[in-house]
């Protein structure tokens, strides 16, 4: 993702699964400022998250491997697996490592642009405290070509 839409904003927001749908506003947004909950601490055998960390997007993991540094998201992505990923109660429990670099390397290098036809109501979503509700790897994508303000959906 290198850049972002030329087109006219859509009003409509597109909200993952589980989700509740929220009132919004679209405005924009500097991720400089913005922050998301990295699992900080998990039990790995109940497979609980113990702690969340309020990290800022250049500080994450996701940051780090789109600047080329590959090992603290393997790590990250190592401590959450069975956990907030390849979980056996959304039967992704087969999904490994290889596949979650793909599916970040294919946002990193798509040449669509962000917010562009079909995916043009998904917005970063972002909560009043400048918390990523979704959207961390297209934020990332984003910041990683030097593009801080964009447009999101603000709840």
């Amino acid at each position: 993702m290198k850049s972002v839409t030329n087109n006219k904003l859509s009003s409509d927001c597109w909200w993952p699964p589980g989700y509740n749908v929220q009132s919004h506003k679209i405005m924009m947004a500097n991720l400089n400022f913005v922050t998301d909950s990295i699992v900080d601490r998990v039990n790995v055998e109940s497979r609980t998250i113990l702690s969340l960390k309020p990290t800022l997007i250049k500080e994450t993991p996701h940051y780090q491997y789109a600047m080329g540094n590959i090992q603290p998201y393997k790590e990250y992505l190592e401590k959450c697996k069975h956990i907030t990923w390849a979980r056996a109660a959304i039967n992704q429990e087969h999904i490994d490592l290889q596949f979650m670099y793909d599916k970040f390397d294919k946002i990193l290098n798509t040449d669509l642009a962000y917010l562009d036809p079909p995916h043009q109501d998904k917005y970063i979503i972002i909560n009043r405290n400048k918390q990523i509700i979704d959207g961390l790897h297209r934020a990332v994508a984003l910041m990683s070509q030097g593009i801080e303000e964009v447009p999101i959906a603000l709840v």
